[in-house]
């Protein structure tokens, strides 16, 4: 049987089976609605029935008192021509029609009927006596007829109320016993749409299996097939087009095996690469990757790397820009990984160009680790540029500063400065405590200096105990350019004057801390633009310092020519 006609004869047994329910469930809720319509109709008319008893006796009533009374108290023992317009034929036949409604609809309550008809009698006589002979009455029979036709009303209107409550108890009851059975019905109608339901899933969960088990057996098969397992066969399960595909599968995995290099010779040769190896698609996300790659990543942060975005791997965003150049040309860049516990790691990235028939475009990036290279060129750079005890940059680091900052000045108009200053009595402290002692010192007026200075400044340690202060881009006018270096240069004297506190140990000796002075002699010299070559600059600073020197240590002097 072909699947199309299994999936159609299913939606017409379930369509079957809810056309069922709810025809039975609207024939079962239209008899209980139509039960309710028939008392309603029942009761609503005797209803209206005895009201309109009440108001016309009610009305009779008040007839009679509002004629009478107010014509005997204006004619006092004088005759009336007035009569009151009779009603009482009105009352009974109100009373008759409650009779006919009664013998209609509730033939048992024909009691409650006569007690009524029986009140409205009395209480049409009262009247009748009162409206026949109450201007030849006296006042006290006057009043004494008055009051039987107050208690033929009462009477009356007391029975009316009885009858209307015992309907209305009975409408109820009536109303009571419909909502019991509409509960009833709906809860067999809940209960017949659950078991509809149970077995709509049912018979649905077994069709579906019919149909998963062997799509999924084919499945399993391609998903082997994917992984290189290229003897992979799926199993004819049906004779529908599920069993044709298993088929046509089947013949393709055998043309594929006769065609095609294993996936697990694949992964013996990327396995066995010490470099890290990715593939990503089309969108820049990593859809596989060797071990080394892994352990790469591990490094940096625990976790899978696969279907990550190449961005929250590598923080180059040269990465964007490999990928979106030409997929012909390869092409390579550093950068550093992502990640939490050591993101120090850099590596060396090159992009293949796409694969020739990928289905997502895929591009393979090989990875090189190359942290140690670079922490090796670092080493390098630090010993050719920087100072090993303070970490301040060297002679040669500040030849190069110095001459960025004249071309910077050469450009903008703006005077710089560069300050040479010695320690004055440095050679004693390594005499007297050793040499650990003199680099305590230097490292101490290293930081000293650093703090007094901007960031675009530069501090550098010439040698022994010389330091050179090169401060750029002051004023465009030499006088003030001069205040500026001469504060800056009194803040620094004045710093480098306070107490040295040093934490010293000697051999065989415990740790003990001493308080060492020393002062500075500072020469400063102001430049602008390439007027005078680096040389000459530091030449003619150094002579202020001499200068400085000569004129009594820990002072400043400005080189004026």
């Amino acid at each position: 049987m072909k699947l199309r006609s299994q999936i159609f004869s299913g939606y017409i047994l379930l369509a079957m089976l809810v056309l069922l329910v709810g025809l039975t469930g609207y024939l079962s809720l239209n008899a209980i609605a139509e039960d309710f319509d028939g008392a309603i109709n029942r009761t609503q008319p005797v209803l209206r029935a005895l009201n309109r008893i009440r108001f016309l006796a009610t009305r009779q009533a008040f007839s009679v008192a509002s004629e009478l009374i107010p014509d005997r108290a204006a004619h006092a023992g004088e005759a009336s021509d007035k009569k009151v317009e009779p009603s009482v034929a009105a009352l009974m036949a109100a009373t008759s029609e409650y009779r006919a409604l009664v013998e209609q609809y509730f033939p048992d309550e024909l009691t409650t009927v006569k007690a009524v008809e029986q009140a409205v009698k009395d209480f049409g006589r009262a009247v009748e006596q009162l409206d026949r002979y109450g201007d030849a009455l006296d006042d006290r029979a006057f009043h004494v007829q008055l009051a039987q036709v107050r208690v033929g009303l009462k009477s009356l209107l007391d029975l009316v109320a009885e009858a209307a409550a015992d309907e209305e108890t009975e409408f109820q009851k009536h109303q009571a016993s419909v909502g019991s059975e509409l509960r009833r019905h709906l809860t067999l109608l809940l209960g017949a749409c659950v078991l509809s339901i149970l077995a709509a899933i049912g018979g649905g969960a077994l069709f579906a299996r019919r149909i998963a088990q062997p799509i999924n057996v084919l499945r399993l098969a391609a998903l082997r097939l994917g992984s290189g397992h290229l003897e992979s066969r799926a199993e004819v399960q049906s004779k529908n087009e599920i069993g044709e595909l298993a088929q046509t599968f089947n013949q393709m995995a055998s043309d594929l095996s006769s065609t095609l290099v294993t996936r697990d010779y694949v992964e013996l040769i990327l396995e066995s690469l010490t470099d890290g190896v990715i593939v990503v698609d089309k969108a820049g996300r990593i859809v596989r990757c060797n071990s080394a790659m892994q352990q790469i990543w591990n490094s940096v942060i625990t976790g899978p790397i696969l279907s990550r975005a190449l961005g929250e791997v590598f923080a180059n965003e040269a990465i964007g820009q490999a990928l979106a150049g030409d997929p012909r040309t390869p092409q390579s860049f550093e950068s550093s990984l992502r990640g939490e516990s050591n993101p120090g790691i850099i590596v060396k990235v090159s992009v293949s160009q796409v694969m020739p028939g990928s289905p997502n475009d895929e591009r393979v990036l090989l990875v090189k680790d190359i942290t140690a290279q670079k922490r090796m060129e670092e080493q390098v750079r630090q010993l050719a540029f920087y100072d090993p005890l303070t970490k301040l940059p060297n002679r040669r680091m500040l030849n190069d500063r110095l001459s960025q900052t004249m071309a910077a000045s050469q450009r903008s108009g703006r005077y710089g400065a560069l300050m040479f200053l010695d320690l004055d009595n440095f050679k004693p402290i390594n005499d007297t405590l050793g040499h650990g002692a003199g680099d305590l010192v230097l490292m101490e007026v290293a930081r000293r200096l650093l703090s007094c200075v901007r960031q675009r400044d530069t501090v550098a340690r010439f040698g022994g105990d010389e330091f050179v202060v090169m401060l750029a881009e002051f004023d465009g006018d030499q006088a003030k350019s001069t205040l500026q270096a001469q504060a800056i240069a009194e803040k620094i004297r004045a710093l480098l004057a306070q107490p040295y506190s040093l934490t010293l140990k000697k051999e065989g000796q415990t740790e003990f801390t001493m308080e060492y002075g020393c002062t500075a002699s500072f020469g400063v010299v102001l430049f602008v633009g390439h007027q005078a070559s680096e040389e000459e600059v530091l030449k003619w600073a150094d002579t202020a310092m001499y200068r400085a020197k000569d004129a009594g240590t820990n002072s400043i002097c400005l080189y004026e020519g």
